[in-house]
């Protein structure tokens, strides 16, 4: 009896240390989702301020013209 007790006590151990991995796992999957879009929104931000940047340029020169 001791013994299955013994037995069950471990195999819940297991059990919810598996589980607690698989949190992290999903955890990790969530920053690293986080981290791409952060990334993705800064090279946007960046193109954008180029493409500004150029079109002030245009406008500047323009205004010289006149």
């Amino acid at each position: 009896m001791k013994k299955t007790l013994l037995i069950a006590s471990l195999f819940a151990i297991v059990a919810v240390g598996c589980n607690q991995v698989e949190e992290v796992k999903e955890e990790e999957v969530v920053e690293n989702t986080m981290d791409a879009a952060t990334d993705s929104a800064i090279t946007a931000m960046d193109a954008a301020t180029e493409e500004i940047e150029a079109s002030a340029a245009e406008l500047e020169n323009a205004l010289n013209e006149l």
